[in-house]
C-alpha cells in the first residue's frame, strides 16, 4: 500500500517535467506494445463469436427483447440481481444482433485489462502495466468467456474497474463496486480487497457504494416481491437440488491447469510474493488484492451449483495480485534486464492465446433449430407470442415470448420455481410453443400441450406445437 503511494507522489513530481517533453516521447514503447498487444487478443477473443449460442445465452438474449419491448424487470423473469436487466435492456436499445451484443461483451473484457494496466502501471512503470493487462487477458476462462453474453463477464470487469479505481477515486469505486454487484452477486468478493486498499476514504466508499445501490433498488421498487422471487429465492431453492459442497470445493481447488502458461505464470509471482514477504523486501506490492482469491473462492464455494462461466470471478481474482506483483518485481529493472522481462512477457502472452485460439472454434448452429426457425418464419408474422424451452428459436424467428417464460431451464423445473401449472397458465395465448429441451421428457407437459394445439410439427429432437384448439 504505501510502495503503491509512494509510486504515485513519484510519478506526480514527475508530471511537469514531462509534460515539457514531446508527445511522442511521452508515450512508452511499453505502453505501445500493451496497446498493439490488444489487437490479437481481440482477434482471439472474437474467433467464437458466431458460434451457436449457450442456453443462458439464449435465455438472456429473450429477455433482452421483452425488456425493449417496454416490459420491466420483475414481469420479465430474471435470475440475476437487477443491474443485468440494466444492462441487458441497455444494450437490446441499440442492437438485437447476437454478434454485436458479443461485441459488447468482448468490450468489457477488453476494458478490464485496461483497468489491470493501471493497477500494473502505478508500481511498475508502463512495462508493469502491460505485464499486469497481458495476466488478466490470458486467465483461463477469460479468453473462452470473452464474447459470452453472460453476467459474470460484465459484473467481473467492472469489479476490476473499482479495484483500479480505489486509491484515486473512492467514490467512483464504491460506486462501481456496487453496480457489479447488482449485475452478478459473485462480484461481492472484490470488497475484501477494496476496503483495504481504500481504508483511508471508506467514507467516501461507501457513500458510493451506496448511492449506486439506492439507484438499483429505486429502479426496482415497484417489483420488488418479483425481484426477490426471481433473483434470490429461486437460487435458494437452486441449492436444495445442486451437488455436494465438495465437488464445489474440487473444482476452485483446481482452477489452476498447469499446461496453461497462465499457471507458469502464477507460479513464478507466488515465489515472488513468498520471498518478498519472508526477506520483507521493499517492493511495492499491493497485498491487498491478494486478499481476493480467497474471497472468491469462499464466495463459490457457497454458492451451488457452479458452472464454468462461474469461474470468471476466480480468473480475474488470480489474474490480479499475480500481475501486479510480477509488475513490482519489475519496478527497479533497467536496460537489458526490462527487454529481457518484456520479452519473456510477449512470449508467454502470444503462447496463451495461440493456445486459446486453438479451443476456441466456433460451434455451428444445431441444424434442427434451423429448421424449426425457418417453419415458426413461415408459420407465423414477426412478433407472434411463442413459447418454448429453446429460446433462441423464437427470438431468431423475430417472435416474442411470454415474459415469465423467457427462462424454462430443468433446474428452474426441478427445483419447483416454476410449476407445470404455471408454466400452462403463463403460456396461455401463444400461438405456438417449441420444444426441445428442459422439458422434452416432461410427460405431463407435452400431453397438456398436445390436448391444446392442433398441430405437431417435429425437426428432429426439437418439437413446434401450433395451431391453438
Amino acid at each position: 500500500m504505501t510502495g503503491i503511494g509512494s509510486t504515485l507522489s513519484s510519478a506526480a513530481d514527475a508530471q511537469p517535467v514531462a509534460l515539457k517533453a514531446p508527445l511522442i516521447r511521452r508515450v512508452s514503447g511499453w505502453t505501445v506494445a500493451a496497446l498493439v498487444a490488444l489487437v490479437p487478443a481481440i482477434v482471439v477473443y472474437a474467433r467464437p463469436i458466431r458460434t451457436a449460442p449457450n442456453y443462458d445465452e439464449e435465455v438472456y438474449l429473450a429477455t433482452m427483447r421483452e425488456l425493449r419491448h417496454g416490459l420491466a424487470i420483475g414481469p420479465v423473469f430474471l435470475s440475476q440481481p437487477p443491474g443485468w436487466g440494466w444492462l441487458l435492456d441497455g444494450i437490446g436499445r441499440t442492437t438485437s444482433s447476437v454478434t454485436d451484443v458479443r461485441s459488447v461483451m468482448i468490450g468489457f473484457s477488453l476494458f478490464a485489462c485496461v483497468a489491470a494496466w493501471t493497477l500494473g502501471r502505478r508500481v511498475g512503470g508502463p512495462l508493469g502495466g502491460a505485464i499486469a493487462a497481458g495476466t488478466l487477458a490470458i486467465a483461463p476462462p477469460w479468453p473462452a468467456m470473452a464474447t459470452r453474453l453472460e453476467a459474470e463477464v460484465p459484473s467481473t470487469s467492472l469489479a476490476v474497474c473499482a479495484l483500479a479505481l480505489a486509491e484515486p477515486f473512492p467514490f467512483a469505486a464504491g460506486a462501481t463496486l456496487a453496480l457489479a454487484v447488482s449485475i452478478k452477486l459473485y462480484a461481492v468478493s472484490a470488497a475484501v480487497p477494496l476496503v483495504l486498499i481504500a481504508r483511508r476514504r471508506l467514507g467516501a466508499l461507501a457513500l458510493g457504494a451506496g448511492v449506486a445501490t439506492t439507484a438499483v433498488v429505486l429502479s426496482v421498487a415497484t417489483h420488488l416481491g418479483d425481484v426477490w422471487h426471481d433473483a434470490f429465492l429461486y437460487h435458494l431453492q437452486e441449492r436444495g437440488h445442486a451437488g455436494p459442497v465438495r465437488e464445489n470445493v474440487n473444482r476452485v481447488a483446481h482452477f489452476f491447469d498447469a499446461r496453461t502458461p497462465f499457471a507458469v505464470v502464477a507460479a513464478v509471482a507466488i515465489g515472488i510474493a513468498i520471498v518478498a514477504f519472508l526477506l520483507r523486501r521493499p517492493w511495492p506490492i499491493n497485498w491487498a488484492l491478494w486478499t481476493w482469491p480467497p474471497a472468491a473462492a469462499a464466495v463459490l464455494i457457497a454458492q451451488r451449483p457452479i458452472f464454468d462461466h462461474s469461474l470468471e470471478v476466480l480468473a480475474a481474482a488470480w489474474a490480479l495480485p499475480i500481475g501486479v506483483t510480477l509488475a513490482a518485481a519489475t519496478a527497479r529493472a533497467t536496460g537489458r534486464a526490462r527487454l529481457a522481462i518484456g520479452a519473456a512477457t510477449v512470449v508467454t502472452v502470444a503462447g496463451a492465446l495461440v493456445q486459446q485460439w486453438s479451443h476456441l472454434g466456433p460451434v455451428p448452429p444445431n441444424p434442427d433449430v434451423r429448421a424449426a426457425i425457418q417453419r415458426l418464419r413461415a408459420l407465423y408474422p414477426p412478433g407472434t407470442l411463442v413459447a418454448s424451452d429453446r429460446q433462441i428459436i423464437p427470438y431468431l424467428a423475430h417472435d416474442r415470448e411470454p415474459p415469465q417464460l423467457v427462462d424454462i431451464s430443468a433446474v428452474r423445473v426441478r427445483s419447483g420455481n416454476l410449476t407445470t401449472s404455471a408454466l400452462l397458465r403463463d403460456s396461455r395465448g401463444a400461438k405456438a410453443f417449441v420444444v426441445g429441451r428442459a422439458l422434452s421428457t416432461d410427460g405431463p407437459v407435452r400431453a397438456a400441450l398436445a390436448h391444446r394445439y392442433r398441430r405437431r410439427i417435429v425437426f428432429g429432437s426439437i418439437t413446434i406445437y401450433s395451431d391453438p384448439r
